[in-house]
């Protein structure tokens, strides 16, 4: 066994040492071992050979595959290189016959046992590494692709010099991440309250303090991480006056004192940490400092996003352990050693991304949302590597970045708002903007918070930029503009749990725990209600007041399928009719209405006595509700019950074939004394007589 002479000495076996390029190119690629068994035998000591293994045992557990007995006899085992420009076919396929081209691509294909005519390239379909070399090499020179390694840790100095170039660059280039292209947006005074000092740069020791900014205009860096469950150093009434003085660094969490670093090594003298620049047991300032968050992160230069830490007792600056296999560089058998080349796995940019950023312990916590849409740069420390992202471009730091958008919703936001500064003009920016915040909810709902008090408040930065540039009213998290489709939210998955304590009317998602989803958007002009007053807080939080029409409403527990309904009466248009009652079965394939007798029963609604029929209706799917045709169906948001009696108040209505498809809120009824109505689920009822009632004034609390 040997080693290679560089900083990552490696134990390899004779067959190892022996790889080189003309083989790899060869019409048969470079016969490594004769057998799989002699590949897992070998990987005891070679760490190639234990590499190529794992790449094998991955690609197993893939597909599905178990290794038995007469596996292990499959070979040989091969490894082919690949050219740069896909293959000898250019669409991510290399031929059986020998590689002409000089650059190589980093893939490596690892082939076991019979060959077939042609070797993927695609990660699902054939076992794959990655070669490459080290940037000035002369395996460079050799054609071997050049690629750049991600840091053994991330405090260093050329971590720090790469985040320099990154914000150089965006400086320089991009126009719309500039602060004077965002003002417009934020509005004035955007500094916050207080600020932490960290001293001018370059000049030490200095003793980091809180300040009050006063609307002095400051360039400051903006934290985003993880509080944890553990307590640690905050500002409050008792002490700000001291962390004016000096913030006692020794007794700050680790994640904080990663921040400062990161801020003083590319030059920043303020940042902005919300344990410390405000007063945490002062309700009022952290109402008006919350609201503002949105703000806050949209001033600041960049975000520091402590993406890997769980706590802010982790810290975010950390070593990685960096997997790869140096191999002396043969261009062929004969050839003396000119240098290495390394083995790793595969990097899958999208993959890593979604891994150690989007499912990161930092971006499962709802409060880090609005600060990662507002936020004008964002810089990534993830256990892996370094990222950056802003409204124009996305940088990782060992280079491997694709086209593809993985950014989710970052930086869409800011962008959408921008083109809608001044209203929503027409359906189609109408539609653009809900199918946006449809999707921002989705992903927040999901999200993990501490407090359940803090559900709005969360996302409190995000609506008022929204709420400033748009010009329309939020509502505990929905919007006055086409209020209906608003209204109508569906829980991904029922039933949802209420919360212990109110934080938001029965109206509002954020009423319940869980995700929450909107259908396909429709119109503002299908709606039939129009908001009269409220929710006001001054007054009782959370209670709405529309105009509409109401149905009682009978929710049957029957699941037995019945035959279908007569039609003759529905013809009468011009004169009253009394609607039919209705009874669907959960099932989706029972689905059939029938004609029953009608109950005629009158309601008194705000003083105004109404003969109400009773629209008859049972839980069913909601693919089976759209898709049906004279039938009335509804879902509940909670707990099923064994209630039957409910109201149903029609959102909105839409003419299709004959028949009119309306959608509405079931509810339930909490004070006969005022008529005030609780959601308890969603309904839609495609009964075409709603104009035998009369549209009256609804209390939604």
């Amino acid at each position: 066994m040997g080693t290679i002479g560089d900083a990552f000495p490696q134990a390899l076996c004779e067959t190892c040492k022996h790889i080189n390029l003309k083989a790899l190119k060869h019409a048969h690629g470079f016969v490594h071992l004769p057998s799989l068994k002699a590949l897992m035998d070998s990987a005891s000591d070679c760490d190639l050979c234990k590499l190529i293994l794992e790449a094998c045992g991955h690609y197993a557990d893939m597909q599905g595959l178990e290794i038995t007995a007469e596996t292990r006899q499959l070979g040989p085992v091969r490894l082919f290189a690949t050219g740069r420009e896909g293959g000898s076919s250019g669409m991510g396929w290399r031929k059986l016959e020998s590689l002409e081209e000089q650059q190589l691509s980093p893939k490596v294909i690892v082939m076991v046992g019979k060959l077939n005519q042609h070797l993927s390239m695609v990660p699902s379909r054939s076992i794959l590494l990655e070669m490459y070399a080290l940037e000035g090499s002369a395996a460079v020179r050799s054609g071997v692709a050049e690629l750049r390694e991600t840091e053994g840790h991330a405090a260093c100095e050329a971590n720090f010099s790469r985040l320099k170039k990154w914000l150089q660059c965006c400086r320089r280039n991009h126009m719309i991440c500039s602060l004077e292209h965002i003002k417009p947006l934020i509005g004035p005074s955007p500094m916050p309250k207080r600020l932490i000092d960290l001293g001018i740069p370059d000049i030490s020791p200095a003793t980091p303090r809180i300040i009050d900014t006063r609307g002095r205009q400051e360039q400051y860096v903006a934290l985003s991480y993880c509080w944890g469950p553990n307590k640690h150093l905050c500002t409050n009434k008792k002490n700000v006056r001291d962390m004016e003085k000096s913030v006692p660094i020794e007794l700050l969490p680790q994640t904080i004192k990663d921040a400062f670093l990161v801020a003083q090594s590319v030059g920043v003298r303020y940042i902005w940490i919300d344990a410390l620049c405000i007063i945490q047991d002062d309700d009022e300032e952290w109402n008006i400092e919350a609201k503002r968050m949105g703000a806050i992160y949209a001033n600041a230069y960049f975000t520091i996003a402590a993406t890997c830490a769980e706590q802010a007792e982790d810290g975010f600056l950390r070593h990685r352990t960096l997997k790869k296999v140096g191999i002396p560089l043969r261009v062929d058998s004969a050839s003396k050693v000119d240098g290495n080349v390394y083995f790793r796995n595969p990097s899958d940019f999208l993959h890593d991304h979604q891994a150690y950023v989007l499912e990161s312990p930092l971006l499962r916590r709802a409060w880090v949302l609005q600060e990662t849409l507002l936020s004008r740069r964002t810089v990534h420390f993830s256990s892996k590597q370094m990222y950056w992202e802003c409204r124009c471009a996305f940088f990782a730091e060992d280079g491997m970045t694709e086209d593809a958008d993985c950014r989710e919703h970052a930086h869409e936001f800011l962008n959408m708002i921008s083109i809608l500064k001044g209203g929503i003009h027409s359906e189609q920016l109408a539609e653009m903007f809900f199918r946006l915040w449809g999707s921002i909810l989705l992903r927040y709902s999901s999200l993990s918070i501490t407090r359940p008090s803090d559900k709005l408040p969360a996302l409190s930065g995000l609506a008022s930029l929204a709420e400033r540039v748009l010009g329309y009213r939020y509502l505990y998290g929905i919007w006055n503009f086409n209020l209906p489709y608003g209204l109508f939210w569906h829980p991904v998955h029922r039933p949802m749990a209420h919360t212990t304590e109110w934080r938001a009317p029965s109206w509002s998602w954020a009423a319940l725990e869980g995700a929450v989803t909107f259908e396909k958007y429709f119109p503002e002009e299908d709606s039939r209600i129009r908001l009269m007053d409220g929710p006001d807080d001054s007054q009782l939080p959370g209670v709405m007041r529309i105009t509409g029409k109401i149905h009682s409403c009978y929710v049957s527990l029957d699941l037995q399928p019945q035959p279908k309904p007569c039609r003759s009466d529905r013809k009468l248009r011009s004169i009253p009719v009394t609607p039919p009652e209705y009874v669907f079965a959960e099932d989706e394939s029972k689905l059939t209405g029938y004609c029953a007798s009608t109950d005629t029963s009158s309601y008194n609604l705000y003083g105004k006595t109404l003969g109400v029929s009773l629209l008859r209706m049972t839980e069913g799917r909601l693919m089976s509700a759209q898709n049906a045709g004279e039938r009335n169906i509804c879902r509940f948001d909670g707990e099923r019950g064994n209630e039957t009696g409910f109201f149903f108040l029609r959102l909105s209505c839409a003419d299709q074939m004959e028949f009119h498809h309306c959608r509405g809120l079931l509810l339930r009824r909490v004070d006969s004394a005022t008529d005030a109505y609780e959601r308890v689920g969603i309904g839609w009822s495609t009964d075409s007589l709603w104009h035998t009632t009369s549209e009256t004034l609804v209390t939604l609390v």
